[in-house]
């Protein structure tokens, strides 16, 4: 990161999925995910009726985004 760039990082990229038991899909299913880079942060979902989950990515902003790296 130079210091012309963007003071946010991505912390956890867009994921999404499909979750299945015996085949089967997982319906209705808490989906949590948590971060730790300059605090804690978390986030969740819930499967839909197929199974299929989707999560945004996460950005937060870095203390040293104006420093060289």
């Amino acid at each position: 990161m130079s210091i012309f760039g963007s003071d946010q990082v991505c912390t956890f990229s867009k994921i999404s999925g499909v979750i299945l038991k015996d085949g089967e899909p997982v319906r209705n299913s808490l989906i949590e995910r948590s971060t730790d880079y300059n605090s804690k942060k978390s986030d969740e979902t819930y499967t839909d009726e197929n199974g299929r989950f989707e999560l945004p990515a996460l950005f937060e902003r870095d203390a040293g985004g104006f420093l060289p790296q």
